[in-house]
């Protein structure tokens, strides 16, 4: 994780403000900005959800065919996430955020790493449990929910 962590705290000032504690804590520092994001940028919180529910990958082709995988998860995100928006401002969103939270690849686009998907996984999770079971992947299910 420290290539990200260097290229994330060079590249934006929003990390950089966080000091060294973004190297000492930083799920807690992408924990904060997630939430910073949730409460000020909603169509880009809602966009990372449909990215991190369409197997970490949003192809650009799902929004110009009648997905209904597709359809179906950006309609339930965009319910809980209470906000609405078109195709256009969904792509812009992840533009907008690439080389902090997103990245672009062949197809579309992508969360930037690993830890970024965990982060908002357990963040997007602690609200909608019954949305990461019925979306997430089976093997994230079993590796990272607990049954008590």
């Amino acid at each position: 994780m420290s290539p990200l962590l260097c290229k994330l705290f060079c590249s934006e000032s929003m990390y950089r403000a966080s000091g060294k504690e973004f190297f000492e804590k930083p799920y807690a520092c992408i924990l904060e900005q997630i939430d910073n994001i949730k409460g000020y940028k909603q169509i880009q919180y809602a966009s990372l959800v449909l990215c991190m529910f369409c197997q970490n990958e949003i192809a650009e082709g799902s929004f110009r065919k009648e997905d209904s995988k597709f359809m179906e998860i950006k309609t339930v995100v965009f319910k809980n996430c209470r906000v609405s928006g078109s195709d256009t401002e969904i792509i812009d969103a992840l533009n907008s955020m690439i080389n902090t939270f997103t990245t672009r690849t062949n197809e579309g686009y992508s969360l930037i790493h690993d830890s970024v998907y965990e982060a908002l996984a357990f963040h997007y999770g602690k609200e909608h449990q019954e949305d990461m079971l019925e979306y997430m992947s089976s093997s994230f299910v079993g590796n990272k929910f607990k049954v008590n």
